[in-house]
């Protein structure tokens, strides 16, 4: 399978499946980097800000940038991998605040489960994926799409594989399901496709319809390569 680093088949892939597919919002993507980018975006110190409160500045081309200093959230700096969960504090709030989870214990069995990956640099990028330089490794890709499109890309990702749960829909916050979880399955020796954003806190930042399909980078550029010869070829 490729590795991350490769941004031109990356984007050459995404491209070709563009001709296939039909995406709601343009593709983005995640990196880490030592400094944001020039003209970053940057939630304010101590402030909560969802990484999806970006997705608006982000389509229009600015890079956002989220650090252990600026993490957008209390959860974010955990699920980005830059501190350890702090489960109880995290699982009453689940339970109790936010409602989705029945009690206190299902929220903190959720929570020991995420286990988010270590940032590998002092800053997580997420931006447009045609405004990623070439330098940058990414890491993951997400596509935004409708149901249409979506079933398309679940067909895909299950062409070359053994087995049929080679996309995943995991009960997820957001921004687990377009980097935590994604971001892991890179470890896995057959990376999963995670279908999300699905969370209903951040569904006030999309189109009406649209989910994200996330996936680690080198895995986009395998399943593209399959696309001659495939049902989309047709």
């Amino acid at each position: 399978m490729p590795e991350s680093g490769e941004t031109g088949l990356v984007k050459e892939a995404v491209a070709e499946l563009g001709r296939h597919v039909g995406f709601l919002l343009s593709p983005t993507a995640l990196h880490f980097a030592a400094a944001p980018p020039e003209g970053a975006m940057t939630p304010p110190a101590g402030a909560w800000a969802c990484i999806f409160s970006f997705m608006d500045g982000v389509q229009e081309g600015s890079p956002a940038s989220f650090s252990r200093a600026a993490p957008g959230c209390a959860g974010a700096v955990c699920y980005f991998g830059f501190e350890n969960l702090p489960v109880v504090p995290a699982a009453i709030y689940l339970a109790g605040r936010e409602r989705l989870k029945k009690d206190a214990g299902l929220a903190a069995a959720f929570y020991r489960d995420v286990q988010p990956a270590p940032a590998r640099d002092s800053h997580l990028v997420f931006r447009r994926l045609d405004t990623t330089p070439d330098t940058a490794r990414i890491e993951v890709v997400n596509l935004w799409v409708e149901a249409l499109s979506l079933s398309a890309l679940h067909a895909l990702a299950n062409y070359d594989r053994a087995g049929n749960d080679n996309v995943i829909i995991p009960f997820s916050s957001g921004c687990q399901s377009i980097w935590t979880l994604p971001f892991k399955e890179k470890s896995n020796g057959n990376p999963r496709a995670v279908a999300g954003s699905l969370d209903p806190t951040v569904r006030r930042y999309l189109p009406d319809g649209a989910i994200s399909f996330s996936l680690p980078a080198g895995r986009l550029v395998e399943m593209c390569e399959n696309i001659p010869g495939s049902f989309m070829s047709r």
